[in-house]
């Protein structure tokens, strides 16, 4: 072997240990840009809530941005007696859901009250500022928020 062969073999080995820390510090860079991206949606997500009291659905806001574009729905089936934190948005997906209403946007913090008799089950679906889909299930064994348009 003598050293041009000793070139190329260190020359390809360079060339290779390049190109892996090429593509490990582009992965890296776009992961943390989904986290960026997560975190920035995280910070102008709204999040509703509607316990049902007799015939009016009070809706709360607890999230930190406003909610837009609410439809309101019934549901039942075995949506009325399962754990909301058992089901999948696939199940929910499936429902068929009745009497939808559109509400009002909801400021962050912001509470709405609706003369609407709510069910065992209640579906709200809605967006944030730049037109992300949410999905909140609520029944009397709990409330569970979905990222996406049940």
């Amino acid at each position: 072997m003598d050293a041009t062969d000793v070139l190329a073999i260190v020359t390809a080995v360079a060339t290779a240990l390049t190109v892996g820390i090429s593509l490990f510090s582009l992965q890296t860079a776009r992961s943390a840009e989904a986290v960026a991206r997560d975190a920035d949606r995280h910070e102008r997500m709204p999040v509703l809530i509607c316990p049902s009291t007799g015939g009016t659905t009070t809706i709360h806001n607890v999230g930190k941005g406003p909610a837009l574009n609410i439809i309101i729905a019934r549901g039942g089936g075995k949506l009325a007696s399962d754990d909301a934190a058992e089901i999948s948005f696939d199940q929910l997906a499936r429902v068929s859901w009745s009497s939808p209403a559109h509400l009002q946007p909801i400021e962050s913090g912001g509470t709405a009250a609706y003369e609407w008799a709510g069910d065992l089950v209640v579906g709200l679906s809605y967006t944030d500022a730049l037109g992300a889909h949410y999905t909140t299930l609520a029944s009397r064994y709990g409330t569970k928020v979905f990222d996406g348009n049940a």
